[in-house]
């Protein structure tokens, strides 16, 4: 199945997996609510960007059962962006400096 043109615009401009925060690996497009639950066709209020490992690993399961609390926030701030470019270029810059604040 390819990816939609809003889907590639989701990848394109943020580059995160929006889950673990990893970088530099290929993204999918993550269901935030699992498409076997969604009563309402899917679209940019359900999908956040996520890489393969977490995508997989969360699969079908609804985010308050798989996600902690950080991972919650980060997709109700990556979902409130509605795929805007410059909203979800500005939330990877700001998810970048989160991640490279807790390496340190």
């Amino acid at each position: 199945m390819g990816y939609s043109a809003w889907e590639i615009q989701l990848v394109i401009n943020f580059s995160l997996c929006v889950y673990c925060l990893t970088s530099g690996v290929v993204m999918t497009i993550d269901h935030v609510i699992p498409r076997s639950k969604l009563t309402v066709p899917h679209g940019l209020a359900n999908a956040v960007v996520a890489c393969e490992p977490c995508n997989k690993a969360k699969a079908a399961v609804m985010p308050s059962k798989w996600c902690d609390a950080a991972q919650l926030a980060r997709v109700r701030e990556f979902v409130a962006c509605d795929g805007n470019p410059t909203k979800l270029r500005s939330l990877d810059l700001k998810f970048r400096n989160q991640k490279a604040q807790t390496n340190l």
